[in-house]
């Protein structure tokens, strides 16, 4: 009983700033897009990236 409460609690807080929250969330990640150096990302992991984002695309949510 506790763990549902939990999750309940969980998600009442989650529920509560959904306006908010996406926007924190991304202006956390706008330096992170910046700062990060994509020339080290090797030949492969970029082919499967666009394999597994097309494969995704495709099937839908």
């Amino acid at each position: 009983m506790g763990l549902l409460h939990s999750f309940e609690n969980s998600g009442n807080w989650l529920f509560n700033r959904r306006a908010w929250l996406p926007v924190v969330l991304f202006l956390l990640a706008v330096p992170v897009i910046f700062i990060t150096d994509y020339s080290k990302i090797g030949a492969n992991v970029k082919l499967y990236t666009g394999i597994t984002a097309v494969l995704v695309s495709f099937i839908g949510p």
